[in-house]
Formats: C-alpha cells, sequence, structure tokens
C-alpha cells in the first residue's frame, strides 16, 4: 500500500453552461507522487447538488468517469431538456402577391416594359390560400431543475375581403369568382375584382370600353376608340389615336403613338414604353424610354430610368421634380421641363377658396332664412311648420351648397398637399441636356445657351442654379 497522500474530494471543479444546459465535472490530476482520490459516484452527484446541478443528471457518464478518471479535462455529466419553439399559424398564398411594376433594365441599359407584371388573375373554384395552424412550443428544463419556457405562439385571424369563400375547418380559401385578386393590409384581407379582359385590338369592331373594374388588353388600342376604366388599364400593344381614362394605373407596355389626338389620364401612374405625339396627365409618377412631342404633367415624378432614355420637344411638368438621361438635341428643338408648383396652381387655389367662401355666405343667408321662418311659424302657432313646403326648398338648397363647398373644399386641400410636396422639386439631367431646352422651377426659369452635362438644376431666390451632380 502506497503511503502517498490522497487528493482532497472538494477539489473537483463543477462547470455549468452560460445557457445553464449543460454542467461537467474536471477532475483534478495529482501532483506527482500523490495517489488520486477513488471517487465514487455518489461523490459527483453530490459535487452537482452542491452547485445547484439537479436535473438531467447522467448516472452512465458518471459511472464511467468513476471507473475511468479523466483528469484535467472537462466531461459532460448533465445535459437539460431544450425547448422547442413553437410555430406561429402562417398563410399560405397560392397566387403573386408582389406584382413586379417596375419595368426591368436589361444589361445594355434599355428598359423592359414588356417584363411588366401589372395583375394577377384567379379562376373560380381555384384554391387561393392555405392556413397552417400553429404548432405550439414545448418547455425546457435546466440542469439547475428550471423550466425553460417556450414563447407563446398565436393563432392568424381569419383572411377577410369579397370574392372568396372559407372552408368548414378555417383551412382552405376558395375563389367564387374569377377575376384580379389583390392582397392588402399586410396580408389580412383579399380582394377579388371583376376584370375585363380582352384578347384582341380595340377599335372600331369592338367599340368603346367603359368598365367598373380592371381592363387588360392583349393587343392595340387606335382608330379613335375609348377605353375608361374605375381600376387599372394594361394594354399590351400600341396606343393610337385614342382616349384612355384610369382611376387607377395606366400601363402601355407596347407605346404610345398619339399623332397629337390621343389623351390618357390616370388617377395614379403611367408606365409605357414611349410616349409620342400625346397629352398625358397623371395624379402619381409618369415613366417612359422616350418622350418626343408630348405634353405630359404629373403630380409626382417624371421619370425616366433607361440609360438610353430620352425627350425631345413638348412640355413635362411633374410637381415632385424630373428625372431625366438627355433632353433636346443639338438642332434646338424646343424642348420644357417644368417641376415644383406652378403659378396656375396658386391660381386655382385662390379661385377655389372664393368659391368656397361665397358658398359659406350663401349658406349662411338661408340659415338666417330657415331660422327667421322658425320664429315666425312659432310666434303664429304654427306647430307643423317644418313640414312647410318653402322651409323644406331652403334645407334643400342649402344641403346642396353644403355638399358642393366640401367637394371644392377637398380639391383645395388636394392642391395644398400637392403645393407642399413641389417645395423641393429639382430637375436631374444625369446625361446631355442641349442648348434651347427650358427649364422652369416653380416661378423660375431659365433657358439654356450652353450644353450641359450630369446636372442638377435648384431653385433659388434669385433664379435657377446648375449644380453638377456627383
Amino acid at each position: 500500500m502506497s503511503d502517498a497522500p490522497l487528493l482532497a474530494e472538494a477539489e473537483l471543479d463543477v462547470h455549468v453552461s452560460d445557457d445553464m444546459m449543460r454542467a461537467s465535472i474536471m477532475l483534478p490530476r495529482p501532483d506527482f507522487g500523490q495517489e488520486p482520490y477513488k471517487y465514487k459516484a455518489r461523490d459527483l452527484i453530490q459535487a452537482l447538488s452542491n452547485n445547484g446541478v439537479v436535473y438531467g443528471v447522467d448516472q452512465d457518464a458518471i459511472i464511467d468517469l468513476v471507473e475511468h478518471p479523466v483528469y484535467d479535462a472537462e466531461i459532460q455529466v448533465a445535459k437539460g431538456d431544450p425547448l422547442i419553439e413553437g410555430t406561429p399559424g402562417e398563410y399560405v398564398f397560392h397566387f403573386a402577391t408582389e406584382l413586379s411594376t417596375e419595368p426591368p433594365v436589361r444589361e445594355d441599359g434599355t428598359v423592359d416594359y414588356m417584363g411588366m407584371k401589372t395583375v394577377e388573375t384567379v379562376e373560380e373554384g381555384q384554391i387561393i390560400a392555405e392556413y397552417k395552424p400553429a404548432i405550439p412550443g414545448v418547455n425546457g428544463r435546466n440542469v439547475l431543475g428550471m423550466e425553460v419556457r417556450a414563447k407563446l405562439v398565436r393563432e392568424l385571424p381569419p383572411l377577410r375581403g369579397t370574392g372568396f369563400e372559407r372552408s368548414e375547418d378555417g383551412l382552405t380559401y376558395t375563389a367564387t369568382k374569377s377575376g384580379k385578386i389583390d392582397v392588402s393590409n399586410e396580408g389580412k384581407r383579399i380582394t377579388i375584382s371583376p376584370i375585363y379582359e380582352i384578347s384582341g385590338n380595340v377599335g372600331v369592331d369592338i367599340g368603346n370600353v367603359d368598365f367598373r373594374g380592371d381592363v387588360v388588353i392583349h393587343g392595340s388600342v387606335s382608330n379613335g376608340a375609348s377605353v375608361i376604366a374605375a381600376g387599372n388599364v394594361t394594354i399590351d400593344g400600341i396606343v393610337e389615336n385614342c382616349n384612355i381614362q384610369a382611376k387607377g394605373n395606366l400601363f402601355l407596355k407596347g407605346g404610345v403613338k398619339g399623332n397629337g389626338r390621343t389623351v390618357l389620364k390616370a388617377g395614379g401612374d403611367v408606365k409605357a414604353q414611349f410616349i409620342e405625339f400625346a397629352q398625358v396627365r397623371a395624379g402619381g409618377n409618369i415613366q417612359a424610354d422616350v418622350f418626343f412631342n408630348s405634353d405630359v404633367s404629373s403630380d409626382m415624378k417624371i421619370l425616366m430610368t433607361g440609360e438610353h432614355s430620352s425627350v425631345l420637344g413638348g412640355t413635362m411638368a411633374a410637381v415632385e421634380g424630373i428625372e431625366a438621361y438627355t433632353v433636346g438635341n443639338a438642332f434646338g428643338v424646343v424642348t420644357k421641363l417644368f417641376a415644383g408648383v406652378s403659378p396656375q396652381r396658386s391660381k386655382e387655389m385662390a379661385i377655389l377658396q372664393r368659391q368656397i367662401d361665397e358658398i359659406q355666405k350663401g349658406i349662411d343667408r338661408i340659415q338666417a332664412g330657415i331660422t327667421k321662418f322658425d320664429i315666425a311659424a312659432k310666434a303664429q302657432g304654427n306647430t307643423n311648420y317644418r313640414g312647410d313646403p318653402r322651409r323644406t326648398e331652403l334645407l334643400r338648397v342649402k344641403i346642396k351648397n353644403e355638399a358642393l363647398q366640401g367637394e371644392y373644399r377637398l380639391e383645395l386641400e388636394n392642391i395644398k398637399t400637392i403645393m407642399a410636396r413641389g417645395k423641393r422639386a429639382t430637375i436631374k439631367v444625369f446625361q446631355n441636356v442641349y442648348p434651347g431646352v427650358e427649364v422652369g422651377i416653380s416661378d423660375k426659369r431659365l433657358i439654356l445657351k450652353e450644353p450641359q452635362d450630369n446636372i442638377e438644376f435648384v431653385r433659388n431666390d434669385n433664379g435657377i442654379r446648375m449644380e453638377k451632380m456627383e
């Protein structure tokens, strides 16, 4: 029997991981000449308990460490139960929820307007969405015996909207009619609305189109035809000699050959491959590769995104600004660019305010008349005066005037909003702008006498200054 001293039991090292899901023991190596301490399983278990480790102790690992000691190395002897996070409820949509209405730019710098995806349609009976219910998580427990709670997961509310039905188990949504499908309110609402789709051209043979929804034409529109839609209008072919109006957006993939007799109006954006000899009005942005001899006006921006895009001739006006690549040409073709708030807008606002004030005076006179009528009727003991035709007529006129005044107020607020957006408008030309081009920003004007390139036109109190862009 050796006379070497035994290593004290107290020198055991217990380590608990930062996440408290693992615990290990390190047996200290005895000094030279020392007899290793003969640990028993209960010694290791007691050491773990002294350090708070009471759960997930691996008895087999402890017995193995006792029978086959390993020194100066952490040996895992306890492991907690990891939590399993749950999965929240989610919807899987079986249609494109995001459309690519921005035309892609090709490698050569040209823009592919035919590449725009402007509408997503579904057929009656088509499954449009499925719901995957939430899967609750499983709580864990660490080696200290404390429960580790999984995060609560939530179910999503049923989809709202029109044009579809939900299965009895609440998991499947099916279209009840064919049409255009939209997702809004962060994926919580689906709307399937009517769409008028024409496979060929629109002209004298088809007649005019007037539809309370979206219109998609897979051909051209010409020969004086009229297309009016309460939603968006998408035309794959050429637009020529016609009138097109949309409360939503206009997507003209084939471009516009206006011949001086084409009028385009949109409450939203207008996007076309090119626009020639046309009049264009938009409440949103107007975007094209080429503008040629056209009268173009936007309540937001006019954008030319292709590196080969240009504007030649005509007038362009945009409240929030213009971004172009080439403007005018070396032959001095008259080309006008205007940004910001035009003096005409200020005149319109003043006229509207005068009309609102005049209507208010009339409303006040009518109300005074109604008040006098009521006082006189009461003095005469007339208890049925409210039904008197004369009083009813006064009320009718008052209500009519108030409604008209409300419309003018909305129009006035809209102009004020537009004017506020135009205060910082600039005009950017990324390539060349030629002599003879007229530039205007709000009430300031400038006619270029020398060619410029990569320039931004900015209004200041003294006029319009030109700033070189980096």
